[in-house]
C-alpha cells in the first residue's frame, strides 16, 4: 500500500512539472553576445544597446564592457534571461551617461536631472533610435553572435 502511494504520488508529480510547470508562453530563447565598434576600435565602457521586438513588447539590454563586447538580458515577470525569445529585432546604441528620462523619478525631474546637458555620443545619433539606427538583427535559438559595426 505505501509503495502504491509512493509510486501514485510520483507519478503525480512528474506529470505535474511535464504539464508545463514553470514553462514560458514566449517560446525559445536566443543568447546574443557581440562586439561593438566604431570607424574599426570599440565603443566606450558603458555604451548602452537595446534589441527591440516591438510588436511582443520586448526589449533586451547590455552595457559594453572595456573591450566593446556586450551580452544581453532580459527581465520579465520578475526574471531575468540570458537572451531573448527568437525572432527579428530593431537594434539601438546609446552612448555612456545617457539619462533616460523615462526612468527618473518626480523628484529627480523637479530637482533638474532632466535638464543635464546631453551627452555627445562618440558615433552618430541615428543610433540612438530603432527608427534611423538601420541595426536590424534576427535571433535564433541557442548562440547569437551579433557583433555592431558603426560607421
Amino acid at each position: 500500500m505505501l509503495t502504491r502511494l509512493l509510486t501514485v504520488s510520483l507519478l503525480s508529480v512528474a506529470m505535474f512539472a511535464s504539464a508545463g510547470c514553470g514553462g514560458t508562453d514566449f517560446g525559445e530563447i536566443g543568447q546574443i553576445t557581440g562586439k561593438i565598434t566604431f570607424r574599426g576600435e570599440v565603443v566606450e565602457t558603458g555604451t548602452k544597446v537595446i534589441f527591440m521586438k516591438m510588436d511582443k513588447g520586448y526589449a533586451g539590454y547590455a552595457f559594453t564592457d572595456a573591450e566593446g563586447k556586450y551580452k544581453i538580458e532580459w527581465r520579465r515577470d520578475g526574471s531575468t534571461y540570458d537572451g531573448l525569445p527568437v525572432g527579428s529585432y530593431s537594434v539601438l546604441v546609446e552612448p555612456p551617461g545617457a539619462i533616460d528620462v523615462e526612468e527618473l523619478s518626480a523628484e529627480e525631474m523637479l530637482d533638474g536631472k532632466d535638464n543635464v546637458a546631453p551627452v555627445k555620443p562618440q558615433f552618430d545619433k541615428k543610433y540612438t533610435q530603432t527608427a534611423t539606427s538601420g541595426l536590424k538583427y534576427d535571433v535564433v535559438a541557442g548562440e547569437n553572435m551579433i557583433d555592431i559595426t558603426l560607421d
